[in-house]
This record gives C-alpha cells, sequence and structure tokens, in this order.
C-alpha cells in the first residue's frame, strides 16, 4: 500500500484548496464581473457611492479574478481573433498584378515597358522603366480597373482603389472604404458571420453599460440584435414609450435595476430611420450638434 508522508499530503490538500478559493470567482461570474467592472468605473472617476450596491456583490479580500472561457456558461460567445488584415490587403493588391499589367502592356506604345517593384507595405508598385513622364497618364489608365465598393462605416459608395505616382512609380492600394469592407469580410470568414456579429454585440453592450456606470443616462443604439443586447446588459425590464423620433423609432425610459435611476433609449433598428436619424435623435435630445 502507497504510504505518503504527512507533511506531503498536507501540501498536496493546501494546494488543492489554493486551487479552488482562486477558481471561486467563476462560479459566481456575474457578481464578481459586476463588480470588478464597478471597480474599473470608479478608478476611471465615477462616484463610488452610486456603484455601492455592485461592490457589495462580492468580497473585497476574495480573489477576482476571472478567467475567459471563449465560449461560456454564460450563454454569450466571448472570443479573441487576430487576424492580419496587412497580409490580407497585400494579398488582394498582388491578386491586382495581373490586371494592371496587361492594361499597361497593351498601352505599351504609348507608356513604354514596366517592372513590378519589390516592397514592404500592402501596395502594388509598378515602374515606367523608359518612360517615366507618363506616369499620370499611366495611372490614369489603371483607375479605370477601379470597382465600387461601399463603406458600411459612412454609408457613402466608393472606390475599391487608390491609385497615385511618385516619380515613375505608379502606386495601388487598397481605399479606405475597400480596407474597412476587407476587415468585416477578414473577420466574418475567420469566426463566422453569426459568432463575429455576436462579438460586436456583447462588446457594444458591455460599453454602454459601461456608460451608464459611469453616469451616461441617454443612450442611442442602432441595430436590433445590438439594442437587445445593450437592453440586457442593463438589466432593463420594462421600457415606457416617449415621443417619436421617426415612424417606428421612439425614445423610451427604463429604470435601472439597482439604483432605480431613470436612462433614456433610443432602441433602432436596421430597417427602420433615415439618413439623419442621429441627427434627428440627438436634436430631440437636446443635444448642440
Amino acid at each position: 500500500m502507497l504510504q505518503i508522508a504527512l507533511w506531503k499530503r498536507l501540501c498536496i490538500w493546501g494546494l488543492v484548496a489554493l486551487g479552488l478559493i482562486l477558481a471561486l470567482p467563476n462560479a459566481f461570474y456575474t457578481r464578481v464581473e459586476t463588480r470588478n467592472d464597478a471597480v474599473a468605473a470608479i478608478e476611471a472617476g465615477a462616484d463610488p457611492a452610486a456603484l455601492q450596491d455592485e461592490i457589495s456583490l462580492w468580497p473585497g479580500w476574495m480573489p477576482s479574478g476571472l478567467v475567459n472561457l471563449g465560449l461560456d456558461l454564460r450563454g454569450g460567445a466571448h472570443l479573441l481573433a487576430e487576424v492580419q488584415v496587412a497580409d490580407v490587403y497585400q494579398a488582394r493588391v498582388e491578386g491586382m498584378w495581373p490586371e494592371v499589367r496587361d492594361l499597361l502592356r497593351e498601352e505599351r506604345d504609348r507608356v513604354g515597358p514596366i517592372r513590378l517593384q519589390p516592397t514592404d507595405a500592402p501596395e502594388l508598385r509598378v515602374r515606367l522603366v523608359e518612360r517615366p513622364e507618363m506616369s499620370s497618364e499611366a495611372a490614369s489608365l489603371v483607375r479605370g480597373l477601379a470597382r465600387p465598393t461601399f463603406d458600411a462605416l459612412t454609408g457613402i459608395g466608393g472606390s475599391d482603389i487608390e491609385v497615385t505616382t511618385e516619380g515613375a512609380d505608379i502606386i495601388v492600394r487598397l481605399s479606405e472604404a475597400e480596407q474597412r469592407a476587407t476587415d468585416d469580410r477578414t473577420v466574418q470568414q475567420a469566426l463566422g458571420v453569426q459568432a463575429a456579429g455576436e462579438l460586436v454585440e456583447h462588446a457594444l453592450a458591455h460599453i454602454a453599460k459601461g456608460l451608464v456606470q459611469g453616469g451616461v443616462r441617454r443612450l442611442v443604439v442602432a441595430g436590433g440584435e445590438t439594442s437587445g443586447a445593450v437592453v440586457q446588459a442593463l438589466g432593463v425590464q420594462q421600457l415606457r414609450i416617449g415621443a417619436a423620433i421617426c415612424p417606428g423609432v421612439p425614445w423610451t425610459q427604463a429604470a435601472l435595476p439597482d439604483s432605480g435611476e431613470a436612462v433614456q433609449l433610443a432602441l433602432k433598428s436596421g430597417n427602420f430611420g433615415g439618413v439623419d436619424f442621429f441627427a434627428q435623435a440627438l436634436q430631440q435630445a437636446g443635444v448642440a450638434l
């Protein structure tokens, strides 16, 4: 029969007990996370008295470190992903080289021979070997290869490439609008469309919760799923309908569950409101633009 010295058994049981104590906060994830958020808000300058209920959810002398388990038991998708978007940009512009090469070769009599130049930047650099004075005309030809793209951030259409010149070199880069569109596609491909959407929704809900804890009492939220995530994060159970901002989208008022303070919410689904919706909402709220 295996005999283990008493001191070894005490050490083993001590390490097990220490591990259980350190892991205990994860068994009360929501309570500890709420307290940690309140502590962070106080450190950022929030009123400690207003957050006393959140602070009291977990003893200060107990460990409060939490383990991010990715897809965890709270029912939300909490994913960390790192995508080297610069490599994606580079691959995109390098993929345009055959098209640019064939176009300029057809105009060889005008622009002369060309040569692809090495570069570490996410760009395509093509040199006019014999006729550098034709770089502007060659750049104009390459601009004709541009395709329309849509900037989801500004809601304005644009071109997918920017073409400039530098001496005898023609430089092709992705436009800012196309870079943002590429970022969206890359993240969706890396995570999947649903997981990428959930990641954004939970991030925005967490930001909204932090703003309210910091004293903000008026929020404008766009997106149906995002609005639901924000309402859930704030713990709101009821909404009182107020004045309409536009057809189908009113200002609403809710009471925060912990303090009972009123918070105003404008919750807009994607199909409602015009291009000036946010300006209308802020004007109704009395915010100077």
